[in-house]
């Protein structure tokens, strides 16, 4: 299941890595304002934080705990005796 997971996170992982380098490369090309390698600079410094963001959010969870939680719901609730 962890494994399901972590192939998931990398997915969005690279279609972030892959829009960053899009909206760099434009803004790079098209020169956006006098100041365009600040804006860039500012950019790539915020997506590359947001991605260690997500990358520590998602490796201090616990998948186990929630995949047996997942796993066992059914058998606390049944929703026939409605207890």
């Amino acid at each position: 299941m962890l494994a399901i997971f972590s192939l998931v996170y990398i997915f969005i992982a690279l279609i972030l890595l892959a829009s960053s380098s899009i909206v760099f490369y434009h803004f790079r090309r098209f020169s956006v304002g006098g100041n365009h390698q600040f804006i860039i600079s500012i950019f790539i410094v915020g997506s590359a934080l947001l991605f260690l963001a997500g990358f520590l959010a998602f490796a201090s969870v616990d998948w186990k705990a929630i995949y047996e939680l997942a796993v066992n719901l059914p058998k606390l609730y049944d929703p026939i005796q409605g207890r």
